[in-house]
């Protein structure tokens, strides 16, 4: 059992670091579409 348990959280690590990564990834793209619409109400403005 123990080995079966060993499996399932090595199965798990890349999964959960692939979501965690993608996190980062969708707020830091939304951070700059952030910063890019900041700058399009400055010029309008």
């Amino acid at each position: 059992m123990p080995s079966l348990m060993m499996v399932f959280i090595l199965m798990m690590v890349p999964a959960l670091s692939v979501l965690l990564i993608s996190l980062l990834v969708s707020v830091f793209e939304n951070n700059t579409e952030f910063e890019q619409d900041a700058d399009k109400l400055s010029i309008s403005a």
